[in-house]
């Protein structure tokens, strides 16, 4: 992780640099291609040992080597939101709708009260909607 951290400050360094004295241009590009490269032999490295886990890795060396600063700091963002969306991620599928129905559902009596009020609105005549064949036989 320190080393997506440096990559990422180096990057914003080397675009303020750019900003602030723009003849420096050939100098920044050099500079960010040999930031990309110490990133995909990092990556290799991690490749070769067996500890790339995630891809948060390789969505980094790739953006920040497209992108430069924005990537990087686009792929820091991303990886902070995966892994709080993992961290509150529910274990199933039913666990999920469970969350969205409330629990609605799960009382006999509240369903059928639901029921019984469903069946009520449906037979009030006061009601606007009218079939087809009656709205053509009465007007």
């Amino acid at each position: 992780m320190a080393i997506v951290l440096v990559a990422s400050a180096v990057e914003i360094g080397l675009a303020w640099m750019v900003v602030l004295n723009p003849s420096a241009v050939g100098t920044g590009l050099l500079a960010h291609v040999a930031v990309a490269a110490t990133l995909v032999l990092w990556l290799t490295r991690l490749r070769r040992a067996g500890r790339l886990a995630a891809r948060g890795e390789l969505l980094f060396v790739l953006s920040t080597a497209a992108l430069g600063p924005v990537g990087a700091c686009g792929a820091l963002c991303s990886n902070a939101l995966r892994r709080s969306f993992a961290k509150n991620a529910h274990s199933s599928p039913k666990a999920w709708h469970a969350t969205l129905a409330n629990g609605a559902d799960a009382d006999p009596a509240h369903k059928l009260r639901r029921n019984i009020a469903y069946e009520a609105g449906a037979a009030d005549d006061r009601s606007g909607v009218a079939p087809f064949a009656d709205v053509m036989a009465h007007g």
